[in-house]
């Protein structure tokens, strides 16, 4: 129920901790926000940049989603983009190890009601490298179905040193390191690597990693640019056949010969890539607005809470609430990582103060609720239940697409018996956004049942 989160660390220059110690606040930088289609910029770099780092993002959202199939990325929440002027000043987010903190070139979280980019270009030319692998695995996310993990990683490489051009897309550049690892080291067994997942040595394993890596990388390479059969592969992944019997479906290859078809392609002396026609980002779709200080603290502390990282995130939260002690998003935002951290009585508190402050936060409404059912743990009782009523209708009202809340709201309803409109209602709403769910079945065939034929809807 949690949202998800993720980082890759990049080449960077070390930098001191700014703007969090120092003696006041005269010394913040002027912030401001470019929105886009799918993105919104907060950058303290000027808004000449701010509007090239929109277009350019929205360009390569338009070369990815054509992997995903119909409409199926358009749930992807709002993506807020933090864009900082050098490495110094995105310095206070990186995270800190054994008391130091670690340069990295970009952050990446997740998150359901909204995904961070923390980047600084111009310290680190290849710092859009991870933030473009992990952006095409959020997209990925939408499919309906999982893509087996080779592939969904095979993908985001893929796709993670495009060239990003006013019209077009440059994608599937080569990766000169990986096609040397996989010529030194040769190819790990179709077989092993088709079957390997979460769990495998080659997904955690530093050097293994490495190699898998690299082989999905070259793998999709072959499928999608060489073959031009990545269409047809994730149709038979989509009707339910193994890496194996899609390659065969696709390329009329067994993987011992899809091995040795792979071999030889890295031999090639130079490997094909593929320009993809995208539409050039007009000015006029672009707004551009000023940032307040008090907002531009809470974007960089939001996303070191969606990170997880709530004692990182207190001391921008603490300078906002200064400025604006009515501004309710941070209370949301420590209690977000408050939640991250399993600490559900601390993050029940701060989402208190956040509903307090704004009484039509929907996700601070969900979360709230999510937070009191699960610091009550086996206690949870009605008592308990029937403060979260008013939580739930308000946050499944602003966010009728969300499961976790109409999951949620069928629970407490439960708790309390209820076999009212209502409860139905919420029951036959989780299933149709959780189809297949089966002890949401089970549950309202058993209200229904105890609402007798006479009364059942």
């Amino acid at each position: 129920m949690s949202p998800g989160f993720g980082m890759l660390p990049h080449r960077a220059l070390a930098a001191a901790l700014l703007g969090l110690v120092g003696p006041g606040l005269a010394a913040e930088e002027r912030w401001l926000e470019v929105r886009s289609a799918h993105f919104q910029v907060v950058a303290n770099t000027g808004a000449r940049e701010a509007r090239r780092a929109a277009r350019r993002l929205e360009r390569f959202h338009a070369a990815v989603h054509r992997l995903v199939p119909g409409d199926e990325a358009r749930g992807v929440p709002l993506t807020t983009v933090l864009l900082f002027k050098d490495t110094a000043s995105l310095g206070p987010l990186f995270p800190v190890y054994q008391g130091k903190r670690r340069p990295i070139g970009g952050l990446f979280a997740r998150g359901q009601d909204r995904n961070y980019i923390a980047v600084a270009p111009k310290g680190d030319p290849d710092a859009f490298q991870s933030i473009f692998h992990e952006y095409t695995h959020l997209l990925l996310a939408r499919l309906p179905e999982p893509l087996p993990l080779w592939l969904g990683e095979g993908l985001a490489e893929l796709y993670s040193n495009a060239e990003v051009r006013e019209r077009e897309v440059v994608v599937a550049r080569p990766f000169r390191d990986h096609v040397r690892l996989l010529r030194e080291r040769g190819l790990i067994s179709m077989e092993a690597f088709f079957a390997a997942g979460q769990d495998s040595p080659y997904y955690n394993d530093g050097d293994k990693q490495a190699h898998f890596y690299a082989q999905s990388w070259a793998t999709a390479h072959y499928v999608f640019i060489q073959r031009r059969a990545g269409p047809a592969f994730m149709a038979a992944l989509a009707a339910g056949r193994s890496s194996a019997e899609a390659g065969e479906a696709a390329l009329g290859l067994r993987p011992d010969t899809l091995q040795k078809e792979l071999a030889r392609y890295l031999g090639r002396l130079t490997l094909p890539h593929t320009n993809e026609p995208v539409a050039a980002v007009a000015d006029e779709t672009l707004r551009e607005a000023p940032v307040a200080l008090h907002e531009a603290l809470f974007y960089r502390g939001d996303c070191l809470s969606h990170l997880g990282r709530v004692a990182d995130a207190r001391p921008f939260h603490e300078k906002a609430l200064a400025l604006m002690p009515t501004f309710a998003a941070p209370h949301r935002s420590m209690g977000l990582g408050h939640f991250h951290a399993r600490e559900f009585a601390a993050a029940a508190r701060w989402l208190s103060g956040a509903i307090e402050r704004d009484p039509r936060d929907g996700w601070a409404r969900y979360l709230h609720a999510s937070a009191v059912v699960r610091a009550a743990g086996e206690s949870f009782g009605p008592a308990a239940a029937a403060t979260l009523q008013e939580d739930l209708r308000v946050a499944t009202a602003l966010l009728p697409d969300l499961a976790d809340a109409w999951q949620l709201r069928a629970y407490v309803d439960s708790v309390l018996g209820r076999i009212d409109d209502e409860a139905v209602h919420a029951l036959r709403r989780a299933l149709e956004l959780s189809p297949g769910r089966a002890d949401l079945q089970q549950r309202l065939d058993l209200v229904l049942a105890r609402r007798g034929p006479l009364e059942s809807p």
